[in-house]
């Protein structure tokens, strides 16, 4: 991902999405994977949460990304002095 600036860190993501990995374990025995991909939008209103391009509560979203295995931006829209900025990653590459 691309390294921004201390000025642009700071700027809260108008948009950002993950690609998120939960690992399932039964008795410290690894039973599964799962990959989706959630993503979380900032409106007026409030933030919009979508999981595999579904719309779901917040809660719900937040609750895959804290559980998640791993998680990893693939795409994140952050508003600069000139407008905004898009970056986006190959999910699979």
């Amino acid at each position: 991902m691309t390294q921004y600036d201390s000025t642009t860190a700071r700027v809260p993501a108008t948009a950002r999405t993950w690609e998120v990995v939960t690992t399932y374990r039964e008795c410290s025995v690894v039973t599964g994977h799962s990959t989706s991909i959630v993503s979380l939008t900032r409106t007026p209103f409030g933030l919009l949460a979508q999981i595999d391009g579904e719309d779901v509560e917040l809660r719900r979203a937040v609750n895959l990304l804290e559980g998640a295995t791993s998680t990893r931006v693939i795409h994140e829209i952050i508003p600069t002095p000139d407008g905004i900025k898009a970056h986006t990653q190959a999910v699979w590459g």
